[in-house]
């Protein structure tokens, strides 16, 4: 009986090699390599099938070892089934489970995990309104069991008794208060889900309502209104800014014409004072001439100053007034004549008659005491 010659290579880190009538083991760091020659196999009358037989339960026994052992990242638990029952938890680090009977049927993370969901729901004003909400949550190290066998799917139980929380809150709630009140419906959110979801291994870490969405022409309706009021109140403010211009320039156009009133007195007082000094003079200078004939003369003089100032202002209109010798005379005249009116009127209402003050002559005296007997224009013909 003769055997077919054989020789194979299995890449393993076991080396085993066979040559010549007997059999060696080399343990080597790559490979497993065997090899049966035709006269070994007559020599030691061992069929090529058990050679291959044997090494197959070699490879399996070698695969199995390695199988047996597997790690779990920190924060995170392994479950082990023994043909598919719970047998234990597998904490973090390096871990041995029997090979071909138990197997590692999830590995649960403790960390913190958050679940953003999204609830659409109507406030007490009929407002549709979207609520945004990040709920942070973690399975408990002790209920890792109960998390991962009573709930088949975590997420979609969450989310439902969010939307459930939030339906049931925000109704009852008018859009500026739902605005304002994103602390009571988180709050509300996650004792629903302490109360729902702590059986079942989960601990509800915190609920976030992070955003408040209303329906899109109500936003545009409601910035209308904000827009419109702060137009009004800033009209408001403006009317009283200008108010406060108008008033602060009345009070400073008054301070203005009382210390306008002051120099004006001031400066009549020291021309009647001139005055009164240079008649004095006068009368002293030349015997013989009176107080009233000194006066007359300087309202003459005034007269025909008053008469060179409007002519050389271009600007001007033509002023006919009376001119004749004894214009000043008269002009005094009427000015006294005033003086006593004035005297005999506050005479009669019982008031104290002041001093009579002589003013003096201006421009605009002059043009309203004389009575003109024409005014026009430079361009007509006189």
């Amino acid at each position: 009986m003769t055997f077919p010659y054989f020789y194979g290579r299995i890449a393993l880190p076991l080396k085993w090699s066979c040559a010549g009538p007997c059999t060696t083991l080399d343990f080597g760091e790559t490979s497993l390599d065997f090899s049966v020659t035709e006269q070994a196999a007559q020599q030691q009358g061992t069929p090529v099938l058990y050679w291959i037989f044997l090494g197959i339960i070699v490879l399996a026994v070698i695969a199995a070892l390695f199988s047996s052992f597997f790690t779990v990242e920190q924060q995170h638990v392994g479950i082990v089934e023994r043909f598919g029952k719970f047998t234990r938890l597998a904490n973090a680090g390096l871990n041995f489970k029997i090979p071909f009977i138990e197997g590692v049927a999830s590995v649960q993370s403790l960390r913190i995990q958050q679940l953003t969901v999204e609830v659409e729901t109507t406030s007490s004003d009929n407002v549709f309104i979207e609520i945004a909400l990040a709920v942070q949550f973690m399975v408990l190290p002790e209920r890792v069991k109960d998390a991962y066998y009573k709930l088949n799917d975590p997420e979609e139980q969450i989310k439902a008794y969010v939307s459930d929380a939030v339906r049931g809150k925000v109704p009852h709630l008018e859009l500026s208060k739902a605005l304002q009140s994103k602390t009571e419906i988180a709050d509300a959110a996650r004792a629903e889900l302490n109360e729902s979801m702590g059986p079942f291994g989960f601990e509800i870490v915190q609920t976030l309502v992070t955003d408040i969405i209303p329906d899109e022409e109500v936003m545009k309706a409601m910035n209308n209104i904000v827009a419109a009021r702060r137009n009004r109140e800033a009209a408001t403010e403006n009317g009283e800014a200008a108010k406060i211009l108008q008033i602060k320039a009345a009070e400073a156009e008054a301070e203005s014409k009382v210390l306008q009133g002051k120099g004006i007195a001031g400066q009549r007082r020291e021309i009647v004072l001139g005055l009164k000094e240079a008649v004095v003079d006068f009368s002293n200078a030349v015997p013989g001439t009176s107080p009233h004939e000194v006066m007359a003369l300087v309202t003459t003089t005034q007269y025909y100053d008053t008469m060179h100032a409007i002519g050389a202002n271009s600007k001007n209109t033509v002023l006919m007034v009376p001119m004749s010798a004894n214009g000043g005379t008269d002009i005094m005249q009427q000015i006294l004549a005033a003086n006593a009116a004035m005297a005999a009127e506050q005479s009669l209402k019982g008031e104290a008659t002041p001093p009579q003050v002589l003013a003096p002559l201006s421009p605009t005296v002059v043009s309203v005491a004389a009575e003109p007997e024409t005014v026009e224009d430079e361009d007509n013909d006189q």
